[in-house]
């Protein structure tokens, strides 16, 4: 349950960081190398955030699906 819980914590921040390049029009400005590079790294630390939310919230055996 607590990989649920983080998941669902993943794609609710993931929803507001593109919502936010979508708003500000850095998706479509990959023509511009520095909006292109910004947008990399705002992705990249959306990603960076969001593997510390999984392990936050799911523990420290994050990948145990099933109990065995």
């Amino acid at each position: 349950m607590a990989s649920f819980k983080a998941i669902i914590l993943m794609a609710l921040w993931s929803a507001i960081i593109l919502y936010g390049l979508h708003y500000f029009g850095m998706l479509s400005a990959h023509r511009d190398i520095g909006m292109a590079f910004l947008t990399a790294v705002i992705l990249l630390a959306m990603h960076m955030f969001n593997m510390f939310i999984y392990f936050q919230v799911a523990g420290n055996k994050p990948y145990r699906w099933f109990k065995a």
